[in-house]
């Protein structure tokens, strides 16, 4: 009964070893980010007005958007959350990926942001490429600023700007 009892009180303490030991070994990605490691895509609403945002991956297809199918109703099917950015807010969660971008993101992907107004109403797309990213130091913002222009976007920048300064949307 003595050898039996020790034997069980070592079995015991050799579980709570190994099950201490392999939580402190398990791989997990750093939780920090440099010019060459970015794991959140930052946006940030410097509008007058909240806004909604969603972001859909593409993988091995670079995404052209167009507005004929981009709805409100479509995008909830697909991600039902979003992310609502009051005005003068930032959202790094909503975009933050368990990889960096750098390594997870291959030439040839792309990622489709719809933006819409607290009325679901659509304002614009952005498609951006694995070269738009760092261009952009991971760090959207509406309305798009003169570092965005290069970036594929529907409408066109102009006519996103016009729009932002008269509090509009797109019909």
């Amino acid at each position: 009964m003595k050898i039996m009892k020790k034997t069980y009180h070592t079995f015991i303490i050799l579980v709570m070893i190994t099950t201490i030991l392999s939580a402190y070994t398990c791989v997990s990605y750093p939780d920090y980010e440099d010019e060459n490691h970015h794991y959140m895509i930052y946006f940030e609403n410097k509008w007058d007005k909240a806004v909604v945002i969603f972001a859909k991956w593409y993988w091995h297809a670079y995404y052209t958007p167009c507005k004929t199918e981009v709805t409100y109703e479509s995008l909830w099917r697909y991600d039902n959350h979003g992310a609502k950015i009051p005005s003068g807010g930032i959202n790094g969660d909503y975009m933050k990926q368990e990889d960096y971008f750098e390594t997870g993101f291959t030439e040839g992907d792309s990622l489709l942001i719809t933006i819409f107004n607290a009325d679901y109403r659509f304002l614009v797309n952005y498609a951006l490429s694995l070269n738009d990213l760092p261009k952009l130091n991971f760090h959207l913002i509406y309305p798009p600023t003169e570092d965005m222009r290069g970036i594929y976007m529907y409408p066109a920048y102009e006519e996103v700007l016009r729009q932002s300064m008269h509090n509009d949307s797109i019909q």
